[in-house]
């Protein structure tokens, strides 16, 4: 008998934590936490999937711009009006024009 109360005060849970049906209570809590475990790991997946690829390096790197020398206005290449090597205008009436006397 004796030997049978020092065995239940040297418990390593107080008797209000784990309670006369613990080892159900802890599967139970365990079957839970997996769960939830589960569902978190399915959800994180299916946003990475989802989400779009990196954009194309053609994208990412733009296009090469102008100054028109009328106005100075930066113009994509593709758009410019290009009438030498160093003359690009954004529109036609600059182009007519010519280049702009800049004073500094």
């Amino acid at each position: 008998m004796a030997s049978r109360s020092l065995a239940g005060s040297a418990k390593a849970f107080p008797e209000w934590l784990v309670g006369p049906g613990a080892s159900v209570y802890y599967a139970v809590l365990m079957k839970w936490l997996i769960l939830f475990l589960v569902i978190w790991v399915a959800w994180r997946l299916f946003r990475v999937l989802r989400q779009p690829g990196p954009p194309s390096a053609r994208s990412q790197r733009g296009e090469p711009m102008r100054a028109c020398a009328h106005c100075g206005l930066n113009v994509p290449e593709s758009e410019a009006l290009i009438e030498s090597a160093t003359l690009s205008y954004c529109c036609e009436a600059h182009r007519r024009l010519g280049p702009a006397a800049r004073a500094r």
